[in-house]
């Protein structure tokens, strides 16, 4: 009979695992992907709400546009808000970027824009005075709200109410004043601060 030889047992001096110093650089990794994945999200959600506020005031351009037709004149503020909510029943208070538009209140549209739209039917606005009515109702709505600003020569009843005055609205977007004519319509993404003026006639 042939001895058959004996295989040696392995032994192992010590356990294997992790270090402290793997498990710290696997951690640092992982916050690492984390806080770059949630800084994504954050950056497609805003993304995701502007290009919707666009489409909203695309669309709200749309129904002055229809209501301008329907009578021949600008329409004024409370038409315009009419409208609005008529079109848009389920999200004319739902704000882009998530959430219910607020006002200065934080009462949902509040008593200045109850249909998530502010701005004024201003009695006149002057292009030889470019800056009036320019910044009216910003302070009162939250990210969300939607300005509608009619502009004119006269105030109502006068014979020359339509006429196209001009005046410049300070653009969020572009850094700097557009020009508009015969009404202007915008967004809001934050307080004091014009989102996509959009100029009519």
């Amino acid at each position: 009979m042939t001895e058959q030889r004996r295989r040696p047992v392995k032994r192992f001096d010590r356990q294997d695992g992790f270090t402290l110093l793997e498990m710290g650089l696997a951690l640092t990794i992982g916050l690492i992907i984390a806080a770059a994945a949630v800084t994504f999200y954050r950056q497609a959600k805003d993304d995701a709400g502007d290009a919707l506020m666009r489409q909203k005031i695309t669309s709200l351009q749309g129904v002055v546009e229809n209501l301008y037709t329907a009578t021949g004149s600008t329409p004024a503020l409370s038409e315009v808000q009419k409208a609005w909510q008529s079109k848009r029943p389920d999200d004319y208070l739902t704000s882009p970027w998530g959430g219910t538009i607020l006002d200065g209140t934080n009462t949902p549209g509040g008593p200045y824009g109850v249909t998530g739209i502010t701005g004024t039917s201003a009695d006149y606005a002057t292009s030889s005075d470019p800056t009036v009515y320019a910044n009216y109702g910003l302070f009162n709505m939250g990210p969300g709200g939607l300005y509608y600003y009619r502009i004119m020569d006269g105030p109502v009843g006068s014979p020359y109410p339509n006429m196209q005055a001009t005046n410049s609205v300070a653009d969020q977007i572009k850094q700097a004043y557009v020009t508009v004519k015969g009404y202007a319509v915008a967004g809001g993404k934050g307080r004091a601060k014009h989102f996509m003026v959009t100029s009519g006639r």
